[in-house]
């Protein structure tokens, strides 16, 4: 007991130490390692983002940002401005900006749109609101082809405000022109010219058609600054600053997440005339970009765009991928998954751990996972919508228990085994109950308390029942211990049976109070059965009589009964 006591407190003593340490070996599950995480580690079960989301203000005002289709060609200037419509009628011009925008996101934006329209006729004051049919934005969804831009370039003119055949776009800007056809009734003429002073949200449904009523619109007059250009004509310059404000209502969105609606408004300032402003709620795709559009039809003038200077807030479509961490042997999930939300396109490298800055782009290194040795991560990737899990693999460390070392004070290997062979014979062994009444009384108490036994069969209390009697001076022939440990001889006489009930009332009585007090003197049975042959023994060995010779015997019979 001493000994398993020391072993059990230096093996807890050990343990504690290596809790202290920080070195217990023991099997473990997956979890993160207790390490400082650097600024741009990932670690499980974490969200973390990526790149900047929004476009630098810069974009809106470089030439490599726009693209031009139709009549649009650069204006010769050290800023980007574009003439949209270089003074012809029937004619489309588009500059389509290159990047995508997230319209799940708030987003702003403002452009000023110039016309210059001189009158045709001498002695005719030009008006500017004669200056075409459709001048302003247009948001078009991000999967819009080139060739159809081309194609809506050559075929809507006039009143197709440069829209008509863009599926799911909108236009928001001035519609110069009274088209009944695509007009509906909302667009009167202002001018005798047919012109109109209307501002209008138009939206095209998935055919790219038109549609003509239920749009938002306003009457906004603005005749321009008047120059007198020769003394029978004149020219009328007008410049808008158009804004749109995007506030998206994400509760739209539609279960495939490709639609959503939200409120756009469109406020239109000018030098020559009061601000107006006009909103509707659209329908839109999650992605679109952003165009500048001029469209001319029997009404024209030189129509341009300028972005440098104006204002410009819009967001990346970004997109949520899933960083894993995998047992490269079994191809199972080692820790929760890392969502990592960045804009599309974006270059980041994934890292192993402690490389956080290795590279050049956005960084970040993978963390440890507790009993696993990292193996490899994605390293440089770019953010798209095709790939949405990236895996880190790791491997199983082997792991093993703690052992402690236990001194033997035998130092025999031998010896232990020894002990143990004994262990498991003594605990092969049947074993009996051991009752207060099993245990060796004296020999008087004993020869009394048989006969007690023999005479009142009815109070006997013991499971052994044994006959001793007493013999004649005759009979006390040494009894012969036969192979199956039979006692033979010894008869009992009919002079000891009458004595026995003579004194059977006697004895009952201080019989067992007698016996109580021998078995505290007896060896206990526990003990083995070679307690109760050295309790013969010593018996024998003072004894002469025949007598308890006789009591030797049957002391042997209940010996081998207690085994």
């Amino acid at each position: 007991m001493k000994k398993k006591k020391l072993q059990f407190n230096r093996i807890s003593g050990l343990l504690l130490t290596s809790v202290i340490m920080g070195t217990v070996v023991m099997p473990t599950v997956p979890a993160l390692a207790a390490v400082a995480s650097q600024a741009n580690s990932i670690k499980p079960g974490e969200s973390v983002s990526a790149g900047e989301a929004a476009y630098p203000s810069s974009d809106y005002s470089a030439f490599s940002s726009w693209h031009q289709y139709g009549a649009a060609s650069l204006a010769p200037t050290n800023r980007f401005s574009s003439v949209l419509v270089d003074n012809q009628p029937n004619r489309v011009g588009t500059e389509l900006f290159a990047d995508v925008m997230d319209m799940t996101r708030p987003a702003s934006f403002s452009g000023t749109f110039t016309t210059s329209l001189t009158s045709d006729n001498p002695g005719d004051k030009a008006n500017s609101m004669d200056s075409g049919d459709a001048l302003g934005f247009i948001l078009m969804p991000a999967g819009i082809s080139d060739e159809t831009l081309r194609d809506v370039n050559q075929t809507a003119t006039g009143g197709s405000l440069g829209l008509a055949g863009l599926a799911d776009s909108s236009f928001i800007g001035r519609d110069f022109h009274s088209n009944p056809g695509t007009d509906g009734e909302a667009v009167k003429p202002s001018t005798p010219k047919g012109g109109a002073s209307n501002l209008s949200i138009r939206t095209t449904d998935s055919r790219g058609t038109i549609k003509t009523t239920g749009y938002a619109n306003a009457d906004a007059p603005d005749a321009g600054l008047q120059e007198q250009t020769s003394p029978s004509q004149s020219t009328a310059h007008l410049t808008n600053l158009m804004t749109v404000t995007w506030i998206p209502e994400l509760r739209s969105l539609s279960v495939d997440n490709q639609t959503l609606s939200g409120s756009l408004t469109y406020t239109v300032s000018s030098p020559t005339a009061p601000s107006y402003q006009l909103s509707s709620r659209i329908t839109v795709k999650t992605q679109m970009k952003l165009a500048t559009v001029a469209s001319t039809g029997s009404n024209y003038s030189m129509m341009s765009f300028i972005s440098e200077g104006n204002h410009f807030s819009v967001q990346k479509p970004s997109t949520r991928v899933r960083i894993e961490y995998i047992d490269q042997e079994t191809g199972q999930s080692i820790a929760p998954s890392t969502s990592l939300v960045a804009p599309i396109g974006t270059a980041i490298a994934i890292n192993a751990p402690g490389q956080a800055g290795a590279d050049g782009r956005t960084i970040f290194d993978v963390e440890n996972v507790m009993g696993y040795a990292f193996v490899s991560a994605p390293g440089r990737i770019n953010i798209n919508e095709n790939v949405k899990t990236y895996q880190v693999f790791y491997r199983k460390l082997k792991t093993k228990s703690p052992t402690v070392p236990v001194q033997d004070n035998n130092n025999s290997q031998s010896n232990q085994e020894s002990q143990g062979n004994q262990a498991s014979e003594q605990s092969k062994k049947p074993t009996s109950p051991i009752h207060k009444e099993q245990l060796i009384p004296s020999r008087d108490v004993q020869v009394n308390h048989l006969r007690t036994v023999q005479n009142e069969k009815t109070e006997s209390q013991s499971p052994i029942v044994s006959a001793v009697q007493e013999v004649s001076p005759e009979e006390m022939a040494p009894a012969e211990i036969k192979p199956d440990n039979k006692v033979a001889g010894a008869k009992p006489s009919s002079q000891q049976e009458s004595q026995a009930k003579v004194d059977s009332k006697k004895e009952k009585i201080t019989g067992k109070q007698a016996s109580a007090e021998s078995f505290k003197k007896a060896s206990s049975p526990a003990k083995g059965s070679f307690r109760a042959i050295g309790v013969m023994s010593a018996v024998a060995g003072v004894a002469v009589s025949a007598g308890i010779l006789v009591l030797l015997k049957k002391l042997l019979a209940l010996a081998k009964f207690l085994r």
